[in-house]
């Protein structure tokens, strides 16, 4: 039996709330990249949905954490703004980082790390 994406969306969510506590210490810019890397492993575990439903579930799990839980109105307006400007790309990014495909060029960043901001 396949369940619906609504679902799924409301299953995921109350495993991540559970999981991050999330009633303790609601959603902030503190926070998020970690609930969007949870909720991402949480949906993962659902084998019948396409990347492309994975990430879509994801996204909206995300949303519907932050205006559950988060009572400041400007908070929750710019914690959605930012999940919907780049959530879809950190979902990319932790992706890429779990297969280890991510690339760094670690020594590039060493460089500029310890180079003065005037001679870059």
């Amino acid at each position: 039996m396949s369940l619906s994406k609504t679902t799924i969306v409301e299953d995921v969510k109350n495993k991540v709330r559970t999981s991050l506590r999330l009633m303790d210490e609601p959603p902030s810019l503190a926070n998020i990249i970690n609930i969007v890397s949870h909720t991402i492993e949480t949906v993962d575990s659902y084998k019948n949905l396409s990347g492309d439903d994975k990430k879509m579930v994801a996204m909206m799990c995300v949303r519907t954490l932050i205006r559950d839980l988060v009572e400041d109105e400007a908070i929750e307006t710019a914690l959605v703004t930012f999940v919907d400007t780049v959530g879809s790309d950190v979902i990319d990014l932790v992706i890429k980082a779990s297969k280890g495909v991510l690339k760094v060029n670690y020594k590039s960043i060493l460089s500029k790390m310890t180079r003065p901001s005037c001679c870059s």
